[in-house]
């Protein structure tokens, strides 16, 4: 399980995370990884060995939104295990039955959660059941812990800077050197005086900044540029 440490980049942590499954006793897997975006909307990654026809169909007739494991996740930590009675409404009930059509059968859900929003979850499934063995399903349980917990380490230093990067708020070359004066201190007049443009041409640039931040003023923009390494 150790091995996951080493990954180096997304293909190569898919890779270690499949044969950790396997080992583990699973046949596939699904993470998702959520971070929250700058204007405060939900970004999702997923990373699986689901068959890609299930993925597609799971994403057009947006089974998330009734998946009772999903619903579990996004507020509790505790493993739940795909039961029967976790899947009794006739909703979850037709989800299940089309992803048992795929081999996605039997399984076991875990989240993580970071007190930052962030949120990882970790399903692992195979074809046969263990719910009916209590020493089997212990055993699955707690290395579901275990693995979840490791896995979202991993993917926080893998994944989420790549989703960072390409979520991150495009500014125009002017925006970004005013924010950059911000940095240094200096008052509207003196980045005009500095740029050679008006005060209110600044005082523009730097709403259109505080705008693409989600940011209530300069100094919020200026911080929020600094975390996500736009201005040093």
């Amino acid at each position: 399980m150790a091995s996951i440490f080493d990954a180096k980049d997304q293909a190569d942590f898919a890779s270690r995370v499949s044969k950790v499954v396997k080992w583990c006793g699973f046949e596939s897997y699904m993470i998702a990884l959520q971070l929250k975006g700058v204007d405060g909307r939900s970004i999702l990654n997923v990373t699986t060995s689901y068959p890609d026809e299930w993925m597609q169909m799971y994403s057009e007739r947006q089974y998330a939104l009734t998946d009772p494991a999903v619903r579990h996740c996004q507020i509790n930590t505790n493993p739940i295990v795909w039961r029967d009675d976790v899947f009794a409404s006739a909703s979850a009930q037709a989800l299940l039955q089309e992803a048992q059509s795929f081999g996605v059968s039997h399984g076991v859900s875990v989240a993580v959660h970071e007190r930052n929003g962030r949120k990882s979850m970790l399903s692992l499934v195979r074809d046969q059941s263990f719910q009916n063995d209590p020493r089997e399903l212990g055993r699955m349980v707690a290395l579901s812990r275990i693995l979840s917990s490791c896995i979202h380490v991993v993917a926080n230093r893998l994944i989420a800077p790549q989703i960072e990067s390409q979520n991150r708020p495009k500014l125009s070359s002017q925006e970004t050197e005013c924010l950059q004066w911000v940095a240094k201190g200096k008052t509207s007049w003196e980045i005009g005086q500095i740029m050679n443009i008006a005060d209110p041409t600044v005082v523009f640039h730097l709403k259109n900044v505080m705008k693409k931040l989600g940011a209530v003023n300069r100094h919020q923009a200026l911080a929020v540029a600094m975390r996500m390494g736009i201005v040093d």
